[in-house]
């Protein structure tokens, strides 16, 4: 599956391939302990750090979101079930949307 990373530290967007989405894949790939999930529409879903206001130098706003967002973020879909599926969005469409936030 195709997993769309947002890395504010280095001001990237970028895709990965993982076999499952699950908790362990998720913890490490946004290196926190607690996470949460922002509806970006119908479908997709972004998974952020839940702590990731409280880091430095890891902010984004991304289009369709009203608000600052903070830490690595991954972007997937959910199907009818309710089950992690990949995002109908590629990583361009994310890069064009995500603008990087330096808050000093």
């Amino acid at each position: 599956m195709q997993v769309i990373k947002i890395d504010p530290y280095n001001k990237e967007v970028f895709s990965q391939h993982c076999d499952m989405v699950d908790l362990d894949y998720i913890y490490n790939e946004l290196n926190c302990e607690c996470f949460c999930m922002v509806r970006l529409d119908e479908k997709n879903d972004l998974i952020l750090d839940d702590n990731g206001l409280l880091k430095p130098n890891s902010y984004f706003q991304i289009d369709g979101y009203g608000g600052t967002l903070a830490g690595y973020g991954l972007v997937v879909a959910h199907d009818d079930e309710g089950e992690t599926v990949e995002s109908s969005f590629s990583p361009q469409e994310i890069q064009q949307r995500v603008s990087f936030v330096d808050i000093v």
